[in-house]
């Protein structure tokens, strides 16, 4: 996912930030981070929420297309089902 945000320029670093803060928020994001159950209480960004605005989009849309790829593999008889035995767990993941 990460590639095809760089693809898309969703995530490019930013000359004003001399620190690249901006860009390590960004990649942070992207990682599933189990956190409390009481919540966020810090400052909202509007460019973060936005970045997360299209990434959740684009998360759903590449898992889609993986499962309809590996759907597709197994139906066809394109993928030589005898030799792997963990085919749940793949589609799992």
């Amino acid at each position: 996912m990460a590639v095809e945000l760089i693809r898309s320029r969703a995530i490019k670093p930013d000359n004003a930030d001399d620190q690249g803060l901006g860009l390590m928020v960004k990649v942070a994001s992207l990682a599933n981070i189990r956190h409390k159950g009481i919540g966020y209480t810090g400052p909202l960004s509007r460019e973060l929420l936005g970045f997360n605005s299209i990434v959740r989009p684009m998360a759903r849309s590449i898992r889609n297309l993986s499962e309809m790829v590996l759907v597709s593999l197994l139906l066809n008889g394109d993928a030589a089902k005898r030799e792997r035995t963990d085919w749940h767990k793949l589609g799992l993941q």
